[in-house]
């Protein structure tokens, strides 16, 4: 369990979110760090690209869900699709 006590100004993560003072949540790097290994190992196993992607937005949708307004939105499911994609190093299927 991690305890900080003190001033904040760099922000903080909790539950998968990178807090900041007059900012939107955004992905913390831990939480953007665990969607890409649960996304390799995922493909590692299935080797699909359509459970891939599926298990993407649900991650997108859980990071949104009853957040609303107050969760950066830049780029959507887009974006952290191309994220996931890069970081496993794989190429992007056709179509």
């Amino acid at each position: 369990m991690k305890r900080f006590i003190g001033r904040t100004t760099q922000g903080f993560d909790f539950l998968g979110y990178q807090i900041r003072a007059g900012a939107r949540l955004r992905p913390s790097a831990e939480g953007l760090r665990r969607l890409r290994e649960r996304a390799r190992q995922l493909y590692e196993r299935e080797g699909d690209w359509q459970r891939l992607r599926q298990y993407v937005v649900r991650w997108q949708r859980w990071h949104l869900g009853g957040l609303d307004g107050m969760v950066r939105r830049k780029g959507g499911v887009k974006r952290t699709w191309h994220h996931v994609v890069t970081h496993l190093g794989l190429k992007h299927p056709p179509g």
